[in-house]
């Protein structure tokens, strides 16, 4: 009677045991979830005040508010894009990059991080012929590379298109509008792509057929 008394209190001081463990388990892995969500949502709110203060043209601010997100939370790519893309307006070109090479080092077919670059070397261009072949190379990877659904649509290769034309390279620029009107949907972009590409080279004509191209594909 005395042993089973015995076995029966150590059976039920281990369950107690476990029991506990399995408590402090459940509590901590409650606590992780509850900081990481926390985490995540505070650099969601900074991340929306950046954006809102972006369209009200305060850029500084926004800038402050874009590098706190990406502080709080490193691993929301869409924090790193709009940092880097602010500080490209900024003109603070080799810190928007070193955000942008970070993310094409763990993928380098990144497509929106690929437009992000290739906006950079389209900037550095105006100031120095070199950086265009840079920028040219960009906008393929990003036209060829991932994107989230439904894809990055014309957008990437239009701008290339109009970048092209900034630094008077018809002949590309020509060869690039033919493929646009084969891939625009709907046959008004695809009447005006076909249009450009015909129009004379770096005429006010085709400039004029491009930016009507635009408006109607942009949204």
């Amino acid at each position: 009677m005395l042993a089973a008394l015995t076995a029966r209190q150590t059976q039920v001081r281990v369950a107690a045991i476990f029991g506990g463990i399995a408590a402090l388990f459940a509590a901590t892995g409650f606590a992780v979830r509850w900081e990481h969500a926390e985490r995540h949502g505070r650099a969601a709110r900074h991340f929306a005040r950046a954006n809102a203060l972006d369209r009200q043209l305060r850029l500084d601010d926004a800038l402050l508010e874009y590098r706190t997100a990406v502080l709080i939370d490193r691993e929301r790519e869409e924090y790193q894009l709009g940092l880097a893309d602010a500080l490209r307006r900024a003109g603070r070109l080799a810190e928007a990059e070193a955000y942008l090479r970070s993310m094409l080092e763990r993928n380098p077919a990144h497509g929106r991080a690929n437009l992000a670059l290739a906006r950079i070397r389209a900037r550095q261009a105006a100031a120095g012929k070199e950086h265009a072949a840079a920028a040219d190379d960009a906008y393929r990877r990003a036209i060829a590379g991932d994107w989230p659904p439904p894809g990055p649509g014309p957008a990437p290769r239009l701008e290339w298109v109009a970048f092209l034309g900034e630094t008077s390279r018809s002949s590309l620029q020509t060869a690039q509008l033919l493929i646009l009107a084969q891939e625009l949907p709907g046959p008004e972009p695809r009447r005006l792509a076909a249009a450009a590409a015909l129009a004379p080279a770096a005429s006010e004509e085709r400039r004029q057929l491009i930016d009507r191209l635009r408006a109607v594909v942009q949204p």
